[in-house]
C-alpha cells in the first residue's frame, strides 16, 4: 500500500487544483489504483472469500469474519477450553474412548486409542502466576491416559474448521502451550491438517506440518509451533450435501506407547509464517461462536401437550396433523441448519444418539433417539431427535442432552 505519489499530489494527498495559484489537480495513476485494489482483494481472499463481481459486500464480510476469528486470525473456536457446556456448574472429568467424539470442551473431539482403551479430560483453572502458561491463559485442558495405547492406535484431539477452502494455498501455523502435569514426557507425533471435501467430493488431502519449536511435552511450559503450506482447492470437487460437510480438520496426534498427564491450552490455527501468538476473544463472543454448533439443553415433559412448541419433549403430532404420536420430540427452536453437514445428540453420559432422563431418585436413564431428516413446517430445525422407545406419558420427566453440529448453523 502507498499514498498517491504522482507529481501533482501534495504531501501524499489528493488536491482538486487551484488555477489562481497554478496548482494542478492530482493526476490519478494506475499503480495507486492497483495497489488499493490489491489490498481489498487480499482482504477478501485472505479470509477465504472468492471474488464475486455483483457482490459489493465482500469487504465488510471479510472484516466481520476476521473479527470473529480474533487477533491473529485464529480459526479455532474455544482454543483455550473455557467453554464446557456440560451437566453441572463445574465440568467434571469426561471419559475419552477409542471412538472419536465430543467428550468435554466445546468443538473439540478426542480419541483414546484402540478398542477398549480409555482416557479422561477435564478443565483445570490455574491460579498462581507461576503456573500459568506462556500465553497467560489460566484455563487448560487436562488430558490423562493411565495405560499406554496399543501399537497403531491413534490418541489425538482435533477440531473441524468449517470450509475446506480455509487458508488454502497459504503458509499456515498451528501453535499451542503445553506442559506435563505428572508422569512421563509426551511426544507430539504430528500435527495434521486434512482438507475434507464432503461426501462424494474429491479425496481427502492430508498435510503434515513441520515442527519448529520441538515436539516434546515435559515439566516446563512450552509453546509448540508447527508450520506448513496448505494446497489449493483448485480443481477439487467440494460437496455440501448429506452427511458431514466439507472442512479442514486440525489434528494433534499424541504418542501411543506411554501413559501421560498433560496440560494443553492457547491453540492457534492461522494464516502465517510464524506463530502470531494467542489472544483470547471476549468470553461472550467465544460462547456465542460455540453455541452456533453446540449447546446443552434441559427440558421438561408432562406427558401432555402443554406450553406450545417451545416447551420441550411432547406427545402431539406437531407441526403436522393429529393429536397423539408414539414418540416424543426434543425441540431446539433456535437452530435452522444450513445445507449439508450433520447434527447429533449426546447424553451427558457420553452416549451418542441419546438423551438422558433425570428421574426423581438417583436413577439416570439414557433413551436412544433418531434425528428427524426434515425441517419442521415452522422452520425451526433439522436436528429434531425422536425417542425410539419413549416412556409412558402422564408423568413429569426431565431430559438433558448436548446438541452438536458439524457445520454452521444459520
Amino acid at each position: 500500500m502507498h499514498e498517491i505519489d504522482s507529481p501533482t499530489a501534495v504531501s501524499g494527498a489528493f488536491v482538486e487544483g487551484d488555477p489562481l495559484i497554478a496548482q494542478p489537480a492530482t493526476r490519478l495513476t494506475a499503480d495507486w489504483f492497483n495497489a488499493v485494489q490489491s489490498e481489498l482483494v487480499n482482504l477478501v481472499e485472505g479470509m477465504g472469500g472468492v471474488l464475486d463481481k455483483p457482490n459489493n459486500s465482500q469487504v465488510v464480510e471479510a472484516v466481520l469474519r476476521a473479527a470473529a476469528q480474533g487477533a491473529g486470525g485464529n480459526a479455532l473456536f474455544n482454543p483455550d477450553f473455557r467453554i464446557w457446556q456440560r451437566f453441572g456448574v463445574v465440568p467434571a472429568a469426561d471419559t475419552v474412548t477409542s471412538v472419536l467424539g465430543y467428550r468435554g470442551p466445546d468443538r473439540w473431539m478426542l480419541k483414546a486409542g484402540q478398542a477398549g482403551e480409555l482416557a479422561s479430560v477435564s478443565q483445570v483453572q490455574l491460579v498462581n502466576a507461576s503456573e500459568i502458561s506462556p500465553s497467560r491463559t489460566p484455563q487448560v485442558l487436562r488430558y490423562q491416559k493411565g495405560t499406554a495405547a496399543g501399537p497403531g492406535a491413534e490418541v489425538s484431539l482435533l477440531q473441524r474448521v468449517e470450509d475446506a477452502r480455509t487458508f488454502q494455498a497459504s503458509r499456515v501455523v498451528v501453535a499451542f502451550d503445553a506442559k506435563k502435569n505428572s508422569g512421563s514426557d509426551l511426544t507430539i507425533l504430528g500435527v495434521d491438517l486434512t482438507q475434507h471435501f464432503g461426501a462424494g467430493g474429491s479425496a481427502d488431502v492430508v498435510t503434515t506440518l513441520t515442527a519448529t519449536a520441538g515436539t516434546t511435552i515435559d515439566g516446563n511450559w512450552r509453546r509448540l509451533v508447527f508450520v506448513g503450506d496448505l494446497p489449493s482447492t483448485f480443481s477439487k470437487t467440494i460437496v455440501n450435501g448429506a452427511g458431514i460437510a466439507h472442512r479442514v480438520e486440525v489434528k494433534v496426534r499424541l504418542a501411543q506407547a506411554v501413559t501421560f498427564d498433560v496440560y494443553l491450552t492457547a491453540f492457534v490455527f492461522a494464516r502465517a509464517a510464524a506463530d502470531p501468538g494467542f489472544v483470547a476473544r471476549q468470553f461472550t463472543q467465544e460462547l456465542a461462536l460455540c453455541q452456533r454448533y453446540f449447546e446443552t439443553s434441559a427440558l421438561l415433559n408432562s406427558g401432555i401437550f402443554a406450553g406450545g412448541p417451545y416447551s420441550a419433549l411432547w406427545d402431539t403430532d406437531w407441526p403436522t396433523t393429529g393429536d397423539i404420536e408414539t414418540f416424543r420430540r426434543y425441540v431446539v427452536p433456535k437452530y435452522e441448519a444450513s445445507a449439508g453437514g450433520s447434527t447429533r445428540w449426546y447424553s451427558p453420559s457420553g452416549a451418542t444418539d441419546a438423551v438422558r432422563e433425570e428421574a426423581a431418585g438417583p436413577t439416570l436413564t439414557d433413551h436412544a433417539v433418531t434425528t428427524s431428516p426434515t425441517q419442521g413446517t415452522f422452520g425451526y430445525t433439522l436436528g429434531v431427535p425422536r425417542l425410539t422407545t419413549p416412556p409412558a406419558g402422564g408423568v413429569i420427566r426431565k431430559f438433558r442432552a448436548n446438541f452438536v453440529a458439524d457445520y454452521e448453523i444459520n
